[in-house]
């Protein structure tokens, strides 16, 4: 090989290497970003919600409102929704009211 042969293929390993790298770098940082979620400040709903027992059953609070300490939206009982979140991370509220007091919105699937 002769020594411009050498240059091209080093031109362009390091073309294919920065394409590579900048490709990479993007997918890592939109990825990151996905996974950002707003938080839901627990302490507060329990500052306002001093006298609900949150580990109580659903079958036992009549008229509750269930949601999630990984979303803002609460669901009634009956709601899909409120069945699909796991029980350690449900939190009670005796009514509707009360859910949009400590900062949360109906779900847009339960009506």
């Amino acid at each position: 090989m002769n020594k411009l042969q050498k240059n091209d293929i080093f031109y362009a390993l390091t073309i294919a290497l920065s394409v590579v790298s900048i490709f990479s770098l993007g997918y890592f940082i939109s990825n990151l970003l996905k996974f950002q979620k707003p938080a839901i400040v627990v302490e507060k709903i329990e500052q306002i919600n001093n006298d609900i027992d949150y580990t109580q059953n659903t079958k036992t609070l009549q008229g509750a409102v269930v949601a999630s300490v990984n979303s803002d939206k609460y669901h009634y009982e009956y709601c899909s929704g409120a069945k699909r979140i796991s029980e350690k991370n449900k939190i009670y509220f005796k009514d509707a009211a009360e859910a949009q007091k400590a900062g949360f919105k109906l779900a847009d699937n339960c009506k």
